[in-house]
């Protein structure tokens, strides 16, 4: 019984960041925004949230810093750099109008990127670990509940023997859930994310409420990263702390509802057969058919949804032999091997001129397109280009890289 306590009492702790993670990308949604940056997002909350209090401590001396001050500036710093990049993807999928996937997979990249730096660098100016005192410690994860709530058998140790901010998530999901069903305002947003062309029709601002929702969204993904960093990692930041969290909290959404050179030849070496079965079958012309207007293949007698199948599992099993390959080149196996290929296999696609609206591409091209990505890092490594920037590097090579397919597809249309 007591290992039952103390597992759901843990989970409570660990599952508090989750939480913000997960409401705030299922306030984004519900505009008809799907932010898959939302790993990116909480790296900066984690990290700025964190940096903000030690700043003031640092400016006041260590024994003199105000507890509520400091949990005040770390909320607000991490809510104001997830809202900054909620505004961000905003601009770039609704005034843009570009990929939303490719886009919140860039944003996640360059999130992760620019938390890492900020933390490197911080780490640097102070020659030690960013962290807190241990008073500021203790303040972030307080457990503040009266002792004879925290000693109620079972119920006591794992609900009333929590943090602030496992309470204050709590509230926020029942404040989230009476704001979306029991107000115009949040009744007006599911419309909006519902069926935008009936919400217009009705006088509803559409690009009002998807910038405003995603940017709080964000701003709330980002406290997610910021409680992490400041109850489970002890407000100390460890680069990998956070890492796979925004994704988790992305998958919790749906339940509620991955680079070598090597791997260059291979795609060659595969890329002949893809161009064979591309341009040379008639599952490939169907392809392109379902790409470029998913309606008229339909019309004209394709069994889009057989084909479509058909497309994810080759691609799963091509994901799969990806990562067969880079087990092989590196001796072994680990959980974190490939993370970040799947943004790469993205940026190579895009720079070789797929377009993100579907119906064009090449094999030819994405081959040039990998190999330009891949000299692009070679080139960065070679110049003794601190890596935290390829982060940065590759995820405004890939925004831009969008934002030109999305201008080039708004001049033909």
């Amino acid at each position: 019984m007591n290992a039952l306590v103390l597992l759901f009492g843990a989970a409570g702790a660990y599952g508090t960041a989750l939480m913000f993670g997960t409401l705030g990308e299922i306030l984004t949604e519900k505009s008809g925004n799907m932010n898959l940056g939302v790993e990116g997002i909480m790296y900066m909350g984690g990290i700025f949230g964190l940096i903000a209090p030690n700043l003031y401590e640092q400016a006041v001396g260590e024994g003199n810093a105000n507890p509520f001050v400091a949990i005040l500036l770390a909320i607000v710093a991490a809510f104001a750099v997830g809202a900054l990049a909620g505004a961000l993807f905003s601009f770039i999928t609704v005034t843009l109008r570009a990929n939303q996937n490719v886009t919140g997979l860039a944003m996640a990249t360059f999130g992760t990127g620019v938390a890492k730096f900020a933390g490197e660098l911080r780490r640097l100016q102070i020659g030690g670990y960013v962290t807190l005192s241990n008073d500021l410690k203790f303040a972030f994860d307080n457990k503040f509940m009266p002792d004879f709530l925290k000693n109620i058998p079972i119920v006591g140790r794992i609900i009333f023997n929590q943090s602030e901010f496992f309470y204050m998530g709590i509230i926020l999901a029942i404040a989230m859930h009476l704001f979306l069903t029991k107000t115009k305002t949040g009744l007006y947003l599911r419309a909006v994310g519902e069926s935008p062309v009936t919400a217009d029709a009705a006088g509803i601002n559409i690009t009002k409420y998807k910038y405003i929702a995603t940017m709080v969204g964000g701003g709330i993904s980002a406290l997610g990263g910021m409680v992490y960093t400041m109850t489970t990692a002890g407000c100390v930041w460890i680069e990998a702390s956070l890492s796979g969290t925004g994704w988790l909290a992305v998958a919790l959404v749906i339940f509620c509802t991955w680079r070598p050179l090597n791997a260059i030849w291979s795609s060659i070496l595969f890329g002949a057969l893809f161009w064979f079965i591309y341009n040379k079958t008639t599952h490939g012309k169907y392809m392109y058919a379902i790409g470029g207007n998913e309606v008229a293949a339909e019309v004209s007698g394709v069994n889009t949804g057989r084909e479509i199948i058909r497309i994810y599992t080759v691609a799963g099993l091509m994901y799969a032999f990806a990562g067969y390959l880079l087990a092989a080149k590196s001796g072994g196996a680990a959980a974190s091997m490939g993370q970040g290929y799947e943004l790469e296999a993205i940026a190579g696609c895009t720079i070789g001129g797929v377009s993100t609206t579907g119906g064009i591409g090449t094999v030819p091209g994405i081959l040039v397109g990998v190999l330009v990505f891949e000299v692009l890092k070679i080139i960065l490594q070679f110049l003794g280009v601190n890596p935290y920037y390829n982060y940065i590097a590759q995820g405004l090579v890939i925004v831009v890289a969008v934002a030109l397919d999305i201008r080039k597809y708004i001049a033909k249309k």
